[in-house]
């Protein structure tokens, strides 16, 4: 196997820190991004990763991840987007505010960071969008998050038919619910041991990347057997 050279944002913590983890104890080059600077020291002392700290909802430090990245001479392989938010609330009653929020980190950003990384993005390089079963279907009080997932599954299958010509591959994981801590501050009493764990999906994750380059992994569902939730 070849090493590669991997970004993963959303990776101090939850499914984004297990991918990170699981992909450099295989061998890759990842360089992981959150905001969360001391929780990223930690990842990279732990696993010698890189890792640049940015607020990816802030479009100039988007654009100041893209100016490191044109400072390696080898680009990148595989861009992994697994940085997200949830929040929830009837859709009579969802501030503004919060909608606007969640589609800036959930769907904006990794429109505008793919955008800016593709320059650097190697020739059958791989784009992975780490996305949840409510972008394949909607929930009551989710409306919003389902929103921003259904658009990253819109941004993910036009990105796949736009850059084929480009040899780039473009993979969707849609991913039940997980046992992170995002679960601690929503209002329900789910049984987190019927839930996916990050592991789980992390595994998910290092098999696409080191699927050879003739193979295109369009989208993989994940849900633990006993059911959704």
């Amino acid at each position: 196997m070849n090493a590669k050279d991997i970004i993963v944002t959303g990776a101090s913590r939850g499914i984004g820190r297990a991918i990170g983890a699981k992909l450099a104890a295989a061998g890759h080059r990842v360089i992981a991004i959150a905001r969360n600077e001391s929780l990223l020291r930690e990842l990279a002392e732990e696993t010698g990763c890189y890792f640049i700290s940015a607020d990816l909802s802030d479009p100039e430090q988007i654009r100041r991840i893209a100016e490191r990245i044109a400072e390696k001479k080898n680009g990148i392989d595989t861009l992994i987007h697994c940085a997200g938010i949830a929040t929830v609330g009837t859709l009579d009653e969802y501030s503004l505010e919060s909608w606007q929020e969640i589609m800036e980190i959930n769907l904006t950003a990794p429109f505008f960071l793919t955008q800016v990384l593709l320059p650097f993005i190697n020739k059958s390089g791989h784009i992975l969008f780490i996305n949840s079963t409510a972008g394949l279907q909607t929930f009551p009080e989710w409306g919003a998050y389902c929103v921003s997932k259904f658009g990253l599954k819109a941004l993910a299958d036009t990105l796949r038919a736009e850059l084929k010509g480009k040899s780039i591959r473009v993979t969707s994981l849609y991913p039940a619910s997980t046992d992170t801590d995002i679960h601690n501050t929503l209002p329900y009493n789910w049984n987190r041991k019927k839930m996916l764990t990050v592991e789980n999906v992390a595994n998910a994750v290092v098999y696409c990347v080191e699927q050879p380059d003739n193979v295109s992994i369009k989208s993989i569902e994940l849900e633990n057997f006993t059911g959704t939730f």
